[in-house]
């Protein structure tokens, strides 16, 4: 009797601690399913707020995919109508990006990993510029994100499209600087012309016309004619506003173009012009973007140059290479040492805080930023500073 008691009370106090566990198991359960629905919240409202989708499939098994919430609003679906699948997501890549994507997701499986950026189209006209991240967890199983970036390019093209404008002003503050020189330059040819084409008349009106000398001057009147061409293509090149277009370009023969319209100014003012050139310097650049550096840079050292000018003053202009393999150039008063108390000198001005010809050395500053280049204050003896700017060498450079 006393056994069966006691093997009842063991079966009982079994059954409660097993009871018991069931309902500790059972309350770690609910914790860790309260738990992962908090986390899962947070994932969704991390993904909402950052405007990042997720999405993931079997390359094994196109049928198995998985799209978050998010990702459904990036693409402009409606999770009750439309099953995650591939097709349905390549259905909203812009066609211009579908091939790209395409084999990007294919070779995910051998790649490991990718990292692009493409544009989705939505059934209402509406475009969105993505970046998207990929990863092959395993054989069975790919996961990725695509963060909507489209108001960061949007800005990003605002800031271009405001740096132009403030560069073209500054173009055209300093071709203003530059206008009676400009006039002269242009003058030049003009007068060679007339003068050119009234000779080859009155060789050709002679009793006994002089064919000879009349066509050297028809050869001199159209190598005017091209010089004018030349120097008016080159003014319409810098009055222009255009975002920047960076490609390959011969720095020295761009040098040599801003020169012709530099070297009038300078001579107005009892100031000389010295070009010294070392080879075929290449960068990749914009062709007007450094030449209003250059001459904003020139007009910057003839504020600079002392009072009274002595005899023979002169602002150099020099390319060459750098130690660190970059294409050089150089712009200072030659063999001037710049008056530092006035505000233009090279240093002054890159420190200066902004004021008109502060504000045009920031726009230089930025073109050659933006090239991946830098613009600085080098120290030389015998000079208070001269501006140094260094550029990524390019194809072709010697």
């Amino acid at each position: 009797m006393i056994d069966d008691l006691v093997e009842a009370g063991e079966s009982l106090l079994s059954a409660l601690v097993l009871e018991a566990e069931h309902a500790r198991i059972g309350d770690e359960r609910r914790a860790l399913e309260a738990r992962l629905a908090e986390t899962e919240a947070f994932r969704v409202q991390s993904q909402s707020v950052s405007r990042t989708g997720s999405w993931t499939w079997n390359p094994m098994d196109p049928g198995v995919c998985a799209w978050s919430p998010e990702l459904y609003n990036l693409l402009g679906h409606d999770p009750e109508t439309t099953a995650p699948s591939q097709a349905a997501h390549l259905e909203r890549v812009h066609p211009e990006d579908r091939d790209g994507f395409q084999a990007h997701v294919e070779d995910l499986a051998t790649a490991g990993q990718f990292d692009l950026e493409y544009r989705y189209r939505l059934p209402d006209g509406a475009v969105r510029t993505v970046r998207a991240l990929g990863r092959r967890v395993h054989a069975g199983l790919c996961v990725a994100t695509a963060s909507d970036i489209t108001d960061r390019r949007r800005a990003q093209a605002q800031a271009r499209r405001a740096h132009a404008e403030l560069a073209a002003a500054s173009r055209l503050a300093t071709l203003g600087e530059l206008a009676a020189s400009i006039t002269h330059e242009l003058n030049q040819p003009l007068t060679a012309i007339v003068a050119h084409a009234g000779a080859g008349a009155r060789w050709l009106q002679a009793p006994q016309p002089e064919r000879g000398r009349a066509k050297s001057s028809i050869e001199a009147t159209i190598a005017s004619v091209q010089h004018a061409q030349t120097v008016i293509a080159s003014l319409r090149a810098l009055a222009r506003k255009s975002e920047p277009e960076r490609r390959p370009l011969d720095l020295d023969a761009a040098v040599l173009e801003v020169a012709a319209l530099l070297r009038a100014e300078l001579s107005s003012h009892g100031v000389e012009l010295i070009v010294g050139l070392e080879g075929r310097q290449a960068v990749m650049a914009d062709r007007v973007q450094l030449q209003q550096v250059v001459m904003t840079l020139v007009m910057a050292c003839l504020e600079g140059l002392p009072n009274p000018l002595p005899a023979r003053a002169a602002i150099e202009i020099q390319t060459g290479g750098l130690p660190d393999g970059q294409v050089g150039m150089w712009i200072g008063a030659a063999g001037l040492a710049l008056d530092p108390s006035r505000p233009a000198t090279p240093r002054n001005l890159l420190e200066a805080r902004p004021s008109e010809k502060g504000l045009a050395l920031m726009v230089c500053r930025a073109i050659v930023e933006a090239h991946e280049g830098v613009l600085r204050v080098g120290e030389q003896a015998g000079r208070a500073g001269y501006f140094e700017i260094g550029l990524p060498a390019g194809a072709g450079t010697r």
